[in-house]
């Protein structure tokens, strides 16, 4: 694992809660607790699509980035706050257009976007994601 070397939550334009849950995401992901499910898979423990905000009942759960910073942190209204154009809304959002769709990225690539986004202040999702083939 990486020294951690992360911005404060000011620099990212979140709050101290907000870069807290990130950072447990961040750990899950590099403890592989956290396993990428196809969007339309049937609900299992630890399961993770970017293309889902957050889904639980009692067979598992299946979130994104954001929704697993909710689950890990028990706080549902994080992020509420959120604009679309904001550093932290950047992370959240891939340009699918340009890279294909959310429910490919892997937790490798979500992680290391989550890194980049808590280190840089960007997530560079275009130095992770390969072009999509036009």
């Amino acid at each position: 694992m990486l020294a951690r070397n992360f911005k404060s939550a000011a620099d990212l334009e979140i709050t101290d809660q907000e870069l807290d849950a990130l950072i447990k995401v961040l750990g899950m992901f590099e403890r592989n607790e956290l396993i990428h499910r196809p969007k339309d898979s049937p609900l299992q423990p630890n399961g993770f699509n970017m293309a889902h905000w957050g889904v639980q009942d009692e067979c598992g759960t299946i979130g994104c980035i954001r929704g697993w910073a909710r689950i890990a942190s028990g706080n549902y209204q994080l992020f509420a706050a959120t604009l679309r154009h904001s550093p932290v809304g950047n992370l959240f959002t891939v340009d699918h257009g340009r890279f294909g769709q959310w429910d490919d990225i892997t937790v490798e690539q979500a992680a290391m976007a989550l890194r980049n986004f808590l280190s840089s202040g960007a997530a560079r999702w275009g130095e992770i994601l390969p072009p999509r083939d036009l």
